[in-house]
């Protein structure tokens, strides 16, 4: 994107820290290993929004220690869940919440994605209804 990223990967995956699970009285990291349900969901937010912030997805891809195009088939998932799963969709908003609280003054660091996010890709269901 040609966007200078609002702010940093970082700081973005400090803001996101407490919605991360405790696994065995453990806290697991963003680029923790594992793929539990809520872990994923994390990581799967962290990444839309930093590539909605402006940050490239090789960069993001760098911080989760994943391959680029996990962070595409994120960003994917990402407007997936938030049509159909209101679990997922509560969780973005409290996420999104946290971020504004500490940013009042940039009131444009998440709208941004609420635009784009509820965009449906639209060659899906046709392409389910001619087979």
């Amino acid at each position: 994107m040609d966007r200078n990223p609002l702010i940093s990967l970082e700081l973005l995956e400090e803001l996101i820290g407490p919605f991360l699970p405790v696994v065995y009285s453990n806290k697991l990291s963003l680029n923790s290993r594992g793929r539990y349900r809520t872990l994923v969901e994390v990581r799967i937010i962290y990444t839309s929004l930093a590539h909605n912030m402006g940050h490239p997805v090789q960069d993001i891809a760098k911080v989760l220690k994943k391959d680029r195009t996990v962070m595409l088939y994120y960003i994917k998932q990402f407007r997936n869940l938030m049509q159909t799963d209101p679990d997922f969709r509560d969780k973005f908003y409290e996420i999104k919440n946290r971020i504004q609280t500490y940013y009042p003054y940039e009131p444009s660091i998440v709208d941004y994605t609420d635009q784009v996010q509820y965009q449906p890709e639209p060659g899906i269901f046709l392409g389910l209804l001619s087979v």
